[in-house]
């Protein structure tokens, strides 16, 4: 399914668009959304071994299932283009380990509370 599809099936408006970038300075593949509002989101991958390093949503499209597009798009990108995809990173908060459990794939134990000071077990 192409990237433009994806984002159809997703989302009810007709405005969202979306870009790729890759950022050689900060090692990082970037997928963005937007629209005619601003900033829908972005999720943020590390070039050489997938660990992503950010996911935002804005607030207002949360808990819409952005987050998990943005992962199938970035999955789906890097397959057409024989690069790393998207993997979970063992620093996540709260909000985004119950994401990485909800949409699967190998999920790397904590080894940072990016919520707070420590993890408590």
């Amino acid at each position: 399914m192409k990237i433009r599809e994806i984002l159809n099936e997703a989302f009810d408006w007709g405005d969202v668009k979306h870009k790729y970038t890759r950022d050689e300075a900060h090692n990082e593949h970037r997928i963005s959304l937007w629209n005619s509002s601003g900033t829908v989101g972005y999720i943020e991958w590390d070039i050489d071994d997938g660990e992503i390093n950010k996911v935002y949503v804005g607030d207002s499209y949360r808990r819409l299932g952005i987050a998990t597009k943005m992962w199938e798009m970035a999955t789906e990108w890097a397959e057409e283009n024989d690069e790393v995809g998207p993997e979970h990173s063992s620093s996540r908060t709260k909000a985004g380990d119950e994401w990485a459990k909800s949409i699967g794939g190998k999920i790397p134990d904590l080894t940072d509370d990016i919520d707070g000071w420590t993890r408590n077990k």
